[in-house]
């Protein structure tokens, strides 16, 4: 009990747990920092990583993968590079894992964006290796092509406890490498038929109707076709709405090819597009802008070398009043910030309206995020708090 009334002896262990209890928080705080700075694990790659195709003309696809690692991820804002002397993009496609797109696909020379979710039920977040799209590529002229993400530019958000709600997750990215081994597009020959006027010397008086007739020997030409006509990423939107379309067709004649795709938005507003063309067959996208409200009823029809004009592949698109949205910008980024919005050219060439930038546009979040891991220290504080608030009371009657 002696030991118990030595003054000095209770004040060491008082001055002991003042120390203690500083550096234990100090420690458990540093470990949550060290497992926040850890938390990036996610990587996008290129499936097939090497693609070689032996004719040019001949499209491919590529999947663009994502491994999340340690990540829960919601959202994948992917910027892709490429050679535009090489390659054109005709179509990227959101996969079924991430089938919600944020902001529509934008296309200019050399560069391609898109930005998809899983949607609002958090419970379809990706936690393992899936597919984010398929980018459909059109080789123009042989050679070597690399395809690349913009490291700077793409982002990964993640759901998960380690991570910050706006903090990118994107840890590593890859290239793909495409050989076009070919010069020329392989229409399968050109056929030219021969014309042989026939005639039959009339008798008798000639009626001012008669006329020698000229029948060509060679097949008659045919109307191209229209197959299908799609619209991404709904039918159905908020005005201003923007949306793609892709048109696919192709000419029935052994010696046809396509030269003209036509759309017609319904608006008011027509494209015709003549870059890419051609060829027998084609896969043509465009993106367009309702800026007002209302049901319109977008077309697209083909025109081949004949000069023959194809029927129309239609879809109804309807743009309502203008709604709310929230957005959750990245940071360092005003949430005003807006995707700049893709519109077509008369060369078939999609440019965006606005420049691109180095700086990511703003990404509207659609999923909930979970807090940021700081709760577990705030309440570990508030309980070191209590326990020193007693030592000191206990300070003060051993005094």
């Amino acid at each position: 009990m002696k030991i118990l009334t030595n003054r000095y002896f209770i004040l060491g262990n008082l001055l002991l747990l003042l120390i203690s209890i500083p550096l234990t928080l100090f420690f458990i705080k540093r470990q949550q920092e060290l497992r926040s700075r850890a938390a990036p694990s996610s990587k996008l790659t290129f499936s097939p990583e090497n693609v070689n195709t032996s004719t040019q003309c001949q499209n491919f696809n590529v999947d663009i993968m994502l491994d999340p690692s340690s990540n829960i991820v919601s959202i994948v804002d992917f910027y892709l590079k490429y050679d535009p002397t090489k390659l054109d993009v005709l179509q990227i496609k959101e996969s079924d894992s991430f089938s919600t797109v944020v902001r529509p696909v934008s296309v200019s020379s050399g560069e391609a964006n898109m930005s998809v979710s899983v949607g609002a039920d958090v419970t379809r977040a990706v936690q393992v290796v899936s597919k984010v799209a398929t980018v459909t590529f059109r080789p123009k002229a042989a050679g070597s092509a690399q395809i690349s993400f913009d490291s700077e530019k793409s982002r990964v958000f993640s759901l998960a406890p380690a991570d910050e709600p706006t903090e990118n997750v994107l840890f590593q990215v890859s290239t793909a490498n495409v050989t076009i081994g070919s010069d020329a597009c392989t229409t399968g020959g050109t056929v030219t038929p021969t014309v042989t006027p026939t005639g039959t010397q009339p008798t008798g008086t000639i009626s001012p109707t008669s006329a020698p007739t000229t029948v060509p020997t060679g097949t008659a030409n045919q109307a191209p076709l229209c197959t299908e006509l799609s619209v991404s990423p709904s039918v159905t939107g908020s005005a201003p709405f923007s949306v793609s379309l892709t048109a696919k067709g192709n000419d029935p004649d052994a010696a046809g090819t396509l030269t003209k795709a036509s759309f017609n938005f319904g608006d008011g507003s027509i494209q015709d597009i003549t870059e890419g063309l051609g060829q027998k067959s084609a896969t043509i996208q465009t993106n367009h802008t309702y800026q007002s409200a209302g049901t319109f009823g977008a077309t697209a029809v083909f025109t081949d070398n004949g000069g023959k004009i194809s029927t129309a592949c239609t879809q109804t698109i309807t743009a309502t009043a203008a709604g709310s949205a929230t957005t959750a910008p990245p940071p360092g980024q005003s949430p005003t910030g807006a995707a700049p919005t893709p519109t077509g050219t008369s060369s078939g060439q999609l440019t965006p309206t606005s420049t691109l930038t180095s700086s990511p546009t703003a990404v509207p979040t659609t999923a909930p995020t979970v807090p940021p891991p700081g709760e577990v220290a705030k309440t570990i504080g508030i309980i070191g708090a209590i326990i020193l608030t007693i030592v000191a009371g206990l300070a003060l009657l051993a005094l």
